[in-house]
This record gives structure tokens, sequence and C-alpha cells, in this order.
């Protein structure tokens, strides 16, 4: 299991999430309210590091044992 976040400006704050169950999700927390910007499930992998890339909308993830990125 993985999580990262970091800020994009003033009120958009984003979150990633790597779950065991091999689902990735982003979470952006603004200023009144949290909501998913998107969730898929990578089969057969387990998310074991996640980072942004600079757009703020690109997810980097890394697959722990199989090597998938």
């Amino acid at each position: 299991m993985c999580i990262t976040g970091k800020s994009f400006g003033a009120g958009d704050t984003r979150l990633i999430v790597g779950t065991r169950g091999s689902v990735v999700q982003v979470w952006k927390m603004g200023s009144s309210a949290v909501e998913n910007v998107f969730s898929v499930k990578i089969p057969r992998t387990v998310p074991s590091a996640a980072t942004f890339i600079e757009n703020s909308k690109d997810v980097l993830m890394f697959g722990r044992e199989d090597g998938i990125l």
C-alpha cells in the first residue's frame, strides 16, 4: 500500500492512494470538499510507490514484485 500527497496551489491538494487490492485512487482535497478524481483497478499489480507528474493530472505508479510501471 502507498499514499502520496502534493499541493498544486491554494485549495488544490491531491492525494494518491494505492491499495493492496490493486486499486489506485486520486482524491482532490479542496477548501470545502473532498472529491474522487479517478479510481482504477490494475489487475495483478500491488502499488508500491506513486508520484504525481508535474501537470497535476497524471500519476506515475510503481508495482511491487512485478515491476510494472
